[in-house]
């Protein structure tokens, strides 16, 4: 493959199997770590001395910013900061805003019917839910109510968006070179780490949760960089592959090492990422299903806490047993909520919710001339 036919625009549909397989393990995760559910004899994707599972969240930071390379041709400078966002909000929001409110509602019973909280969460309040339904939740300095796992990770993917546009549209005005531009921001991301935080205190933008996504977004940036600007060579995927293994032995048999945030991240990621660029994988996982998928998988994503609290608050032996069949049976059933989230709620949304927009802004802007011409 050469460095001119890495710029195809065409979708890759291996890295849509991959967001599929990341959000069936989060789903393995989550189940897991809510319901504080030790499997004897079956691998465990959150009691798991090797490896931690969460890390799945990177993988899918580092696969937004892999696919935001698009944008570095130079068309941003044809694009509003209104127009590029408003697309990622109309996407990413609406079954947000749906999952937050329902997860509202259930907390609000669970919390009268058992007299305490669900898991992890303080007291159900509206400022909370409104909050995460917005994207705020981490990340902006609006510490509400921590809804459920997916709302601090859109709000974070929301704040890459922003600085991926503020970023690149200022570096190309001033012919500042992109890959140094990202390099700086991944650098004063890992800095952000090290800033001291106060109890109940957050630094607005450079919290802990928006940094670990910051750390993840930009390195996919500069991988896309790397794999358009570079040939991926037999020899290049041969060190990708065992990179891969070496990362693999060494999850393995290391013994008292735990913490694989940087090795998976920064090294298992890569690797995975170029190595399903490679012509096998786009033959093994080029059927455009996994595009349809990997949609659906956003909505899995978003209702999987949703499902885990019905399921907690009815006390069904699906939510409290510890045989891993069940486990399985509850992926099946986030699945399905996913498929009919993105079938019955999303296409009708995108379809009206557009033009409902459209009408109040052409409103406004007639009112606006009529008022200007008084």
């Amino acid at each position: 493959m050469t460095a001119q036919s890495n710029l195809s625009t065409k979708r890759t549909y291996s890295l849509d199997f991959l967001k599929v397989l990341a959000t069936t393990f989060i789903l393995f995760h989550h189940y897991q770590q809510d319901g504080k559910i030790r499997f004897l004899n079956h691998p465990n994707f959150y009691f798991n001395e090797k490896f931690e599972w969460g890390l799945m969240v990177e993988l899918f930071f580092i696969l937004s910013g892999f696919v935001m390379y698009h944008y570095c041709d130079g068309r941003l400078s044809k694009t509003s900061f209104s127009s590029f966002m408003g697309r990622r909000l109309m996407r990413l929001l609406p079954p947000m805003a749906a999952s937050a409110v329902v997860y509202f509602v259930l907390g609000y019973v669970y919390q009268q019917i058992y007299l305490k909280p669900f898991y992890f969460q303080e007291s159900v309040n509206l400022w909370g839910t409104v909050v995460s339904a917005l994207g705020l939740q981490s990340g902006w300095g609006l510490n509400g109510w921590h809804i459920n796992n997916p709302t601090w990770y859109v709000s974070v993917l929301l704040l890459c968006y922003c600085w991926f546009f503020v970023i690149t549209k200022l570096s190309q005005k001033h012919r500042f070179p992109l890959a140094y531009a990202y390099l700086l921001m991944l650098l004063v991301s890992f800095a952000g780490l090290r800033l001291p935080v106060m109890e109940g205190l957050e630094f607005p933008l450079f919290g802990m949760d928006a940094v670990r996504g910051y750390k993840a977004f930009f390195f996919g940036l500069l991988l896309a960089m790397f794999y358009h600007h570079f040939t991926l060579n037999r020899w290049l995927v041969s060190l990708c592959l065992a990179v891969m293994g070496i990362v693999v032995v060494f999850m393995v048999f290391a013994h008292g090492y735990t913490d694989y945030r940087m090795t998976f991240t920064y090294l298992f990621c890569p690797a995975l990422i170029l190595v399903m660029h490679t012509k096998p994988a786009q033959k093994l996982f080029g059927h455009s299903c996994w595009n349809h998928l990997s949609a659906i998988s956003y909505h899995v994503y978003i209702w999987h806490n949703v499902l885990q609290l019905l399921l907690y608050t009815i006390n069904t032996p699906l939510w409290t047993s510890d045989n891993p069949v069940y486990m399985y049976l509850f992926a099946l059933i986030a699945w399905v909520v996913g498929l009919l989230s993105w079938l019955l709620f999303d296409g009708p949304v995108q379809r009206i919710l557009p033009n409902i927009l459209h009408t109040v802004f052409e409103k406004r802007t007639d009112e606006k001339t009529v008022s200007e011409e008084k």
